[in-house]
């Protein structure tokens, strides 16, 4: 269903409590754009299509994920949300059954159980108000809980906290194994490893854990209403490029062919993730091979790691973009084109089976990754949110 502006929040909210059954086995981030209406990837798209910003399945004796009703889901996902709760009975086939968060699974650990959910808002990339915020949160004693603050915190009759929320959540995204920090004038680590948190020189450890922000489907649907606005955050428009427009991408082309379609992508959700990385940094306008034949799938989620084809995966894993057309369409089924401007930083000659840029032996972190540092003409990224698409451009 496409919901538009005159759709109830009530109309949206009861539309998201009809599970879309469009599930994987493998990872589990909820797409936003099936939320807001219609995923442009369709049945192509690598995250999951759910009416709902997150869900709750257990494995079967099968060894197969099963999805608990939607009640069940709202019950478990509000209990989740609470660090107090460790267990919870839910019914399962009209059995009750032990649900331990701590380890996530059930039945005295028999069956396994997870959650999925929209992507963290600090993530990869910006999804919007219908990401997942979470909260980290620190035991005293047996079950009592208290949550790290999402900014430093100062006063007379408080610690000073110098590690806000937002900073744990990112260094944990980050993949990064620990986080130092002050309390006043102790020094204290954070182990993600374990989900603990030490004070140095002193045996005393705490737990940590990190949950979501409870949401209510009606507040999520409120997020979705009147995206048909240009100024909502989850509009996206496809049209025909002016002639100024054509003018400007006839300019980026280093040969003499002529384009026979060009059209003008733009994205108020891709806006704001390319402001994130833009700042004072300069960029250019890159090629990359036009992935799939739906426009509206790279208005909707821009560009992935995933949409450069295995053939062009000369100089890394990431986001291969070129300078020369022709080197990018080489590799595109469909002869057709994506002109992106790009936020590319410093960068260093990339490897085949790079996984990200690597850092010099003086720490020197790197933006992207080249085939020839004194003259580009390949450039892998490895950050999406640095990748903005402009227009889509055919040739015969």
């Amino acid at each position: 269903q496409v919901i538009n502006s005159q759709t109830s929040v009530t109309t949206i909210a009861l539309n998201m409590l009809q599970n879309d059954t469009r599930i994987h086995d493998h990872d589990t981030e909820i797409c936003v754009w099936n939320l807001v209406g219609t995923c442009g990837k369709g049945g192509a798209c690598p995250f999951h299509h759910i009416n709902l910003p997150f869900w709750w399945q257990y494995v079967t004796e099968d060894k197969k994920w099963e999805s608990w009703d939607r009640d069940s889901v709202l019950i478990l996902e509000k209990a989740y949300c609470n660090p107090v709760i460790r267990t919870v009975e839910i019914k399962i086939n009209g059995c009750i059954a032990i649900i331990d968060f701590p380890t996530m699974t059930m039945m005295d650990g028999e069956f396994r159980i997870r959650r999925m959910s929209t992507g963290p808002v600090h993530g990869k990339r910006h999804l919007g108000s219908l990401a997942t915020a979470y909260h980290w949160h620190w035991e005293e004693t047996d079950n009592v809980w208290h949550e790290f603050p999402s900014c430093v915190t100062q006063g007379k009759h408080t610690p000073q906290l110098e590690l806000p929320s937002h900073v744990i959540e990112t260094a944990y995204l980050n993949g990064n194994e620990k986080q130092h920090f002050k309390i006043s004038d102790s020094d204290f680590v954070l182990l993600f490893g374990g989900m603990q948190m030490k004070e140095d020189n002193c045996r005393n450890i705490r737990k940590i854990c990190r949950r979501p922000i409870h949401r209510s489907v009606p507040r999520c649907a409120v997020s979705v209403a009147g995206k048909e606005d240009p100024c909502h955050e989850y509009y996206t428009c496809v049209r025909e490029a002016t002639k100024d427009e054509w003018d400007f991408v006839i300019s980026c082309l280093k040969s003499d062919e002529t384009p026979t379609e060009v059209q003008t992508i733009s994205s108020n959700l891709i806006d704001a993730q390319f402001s994130k990385r833009l700042k004072d940094n300069n960029t250019r306008f890159l090629f990359p091979p036009a992935v799939g034949e739906s426009l509206t799938d790279i208005a909707q989620h821009g560009l992935l790691l995933s949409d450069t084809p295995p053939a062009m995966k000369k100089y890394g894993t990431g986001l291969h973009l070129a300078r020369n057309e022709e080197y990018a369409l080489h590799f595109s089924k469909s002869r057709a084109l994506v002109l992106c401007e790009v936020v590319v930083g410093e960068y260093c000659r990339g490897k085949a089976d790079d996984t990200k840029p690597p850092v010099s032996q003086f720490g020197k972190n790197f933006q992207c990754c080249v085939n020839n540092v004194a003259n580009p003409d390949v450039f892998v990224l490895y950050d999406v949110m640095c990748v903005k698409p402009k227009f889509w451009v055919s040739f015969r």
